[in-house]
């Protein structure tokens, strides 16, 4: 079902979203240096040790989300836990600035609290803000993905420059940029979170939407994996073929695509609406088009396999603009308000996993590329086969809940 609408985002989204954009600077321009800062003459670190810690960094990271968001739930608010995310995330950017080992481990330790407290709480902070309008929340979490996809390119960019020049200063400003995000959430003057009694919720139905979503996505991103896992190996390809870094490289492909398409989405979606369920199906068929496109990549890797590359990455980044936001937006639509940030960061575990798992098979995924998109393909087929029916079962109650 699809319906022209005429509504206007809350206020505060917009405010929100550059708050959250900001605070992705920070972290990922941190990470882009911290292992280059552990392995320099100040720390001293041998790299293997240096990217072993960045690996558990990461899982931490992960283990930590879960842990702040059971934490906002059920002891403190989603909005509390954001703000004190905040704090401690700059306050762990500014010991790292100190420049020692102590203050490295501490610093880092901080970092993964601050995080943990900050991400998922933010999300189900910021989906409450649709309550009112549930049919701009699609919307709203495209606007967050692109602005969240922005910072991501940003932190690297600024921060890694400034870490060229001095590794404080570049652990400095991330704290400064973590105080920026801070204030515009301050200031935001966000609605207050919406709180909806058990028995205004349709268990039964709602719960299904939910677990339909959690093991949904993990399928999908678990086979887009596959992609992620050869990718590094024709980045670096294309980057000599172009006389670019990867890094480059990767940067153009984040501009050419993610941005205008997550930006067209967020004005199309906030016009005309159609289920979530839907935006699901159609991500697989993007995915599915594009590790077809990429099986006809040759070994050789030339001028003409490039634009196959480039069709291929632009139907994968069309299949991530109609799921990463439709997932964030489906969990705040249909996730009881009680335990919404604990499902928002319960995403994050099963692809955290499954990437861990496919560092075992690194080397034969790389090896054999074609391989490992032909399994893509069959499972990301599977797995739409498997919705279709879902969706064809609920039919009946389409019109109540999915659409």
């Amino acid at each position: 079902m699809n319906s022209n609408v005429s509504l206007k985002y809350p206020k505060s989204a917009y405010l929100l979203s550059i708050s959250k954009g900001l605070e992705r600077t920070a972290y990922y321009g941190i990470r882009s240096i911290l292992v280059l800062y552990m392995t320099s003459e100040i720390i001293q670190m041998d790299s293997k040790d240096g990217l072993a810690i960045y690996g558990w960094f990461g899982t931490l990271v992960t283990v930590s989300g879960v842990v702040g968001a059971a934490l906002g739930d059920l002891v403190i608010g989603h909005k509390k836990a954001v703000i004190y995310g905040a704090v401690v995330q700059a306050l762990g950017a500014f010991i790292l600035a100190l420049s020692s080992e102590v203050t490295l481990y501490i610093g880092t330790v901080l970092l993964i609290v601050g995080i943990g407290m900050h991400n998922s709480n933010f999300r189900a902070f910021y989906g409450t803000q649709f309550r009112a309008t549930p049919r701009l929340l699609d919307s709203g979490f495209a606007m967050l993905f692109v602005v969240i996809n922005l910072g991501a390119m940003a932190g690297p960019f600024f921060i890694g420059a400034l870490g060229e020049i001095n590794y404080s200063f570049g652990f400095f400003a991330a704290g400064i940029i973590m105080i920026l995000s801070l204030i515009l959430f301050q200031i935001s003057k966000p609605q207050k979170e919406i709180t909806i009694q058990e028995n205004q919720i349709d268990t039964s139905k709602k719960n299904n939407m939910v677990w339909m979503v959690l093991l949904g996505v993990s399928a999908f991103w678990a086979f887009y994996g596959l992609f992620n896992a050869c990718n590094y190996g024709f980045q670096m390809k294309f980057g000599n073929l172009l006389h670019i870094s990867r890094a480059q490289f990767s940067m153009i492909n984040t501009a050419m695509f993610t941005f205008p398409l997550g930006i067209v989405a967020a004005i199309y979606w906030a016009r005309n609406y159609s289920s979530q369920l839907t935006k699901f199906k159609i991500a697989i068929g993007f995915a599915i088009a594009g590790f077809c496109a990429l099986l006809l990549l040759s070994d050789t890797l030339n001028h003409l396999d490039l634009s196959i590359y480039v069709l291929g990455i632009f139907l994968l980044a069309l299949a991530e603009i109609f799921i990463s936001p439709v997932l964030f937006s489906s969990l705040a639509q249909y996730g009881n308000p009680k335990y919404l940030a604990l499902l928002m960061s319960l995403v994050f575990v099963p692809t955290r996993l499954f990437s861990s798992g496919l560092g075992f098979f690194n080397s034969y995924l790389v090896n054999f590329p074609k391989m490992t998109f032909a399994i893509g393909i069959v499972g990301l087929s599977l797995l739409y086969a498997i919705l279709y029916f879902f969706t064809k079962a609920a039919k009946p109650k389409e019109n109540q809940l999915y659409e």
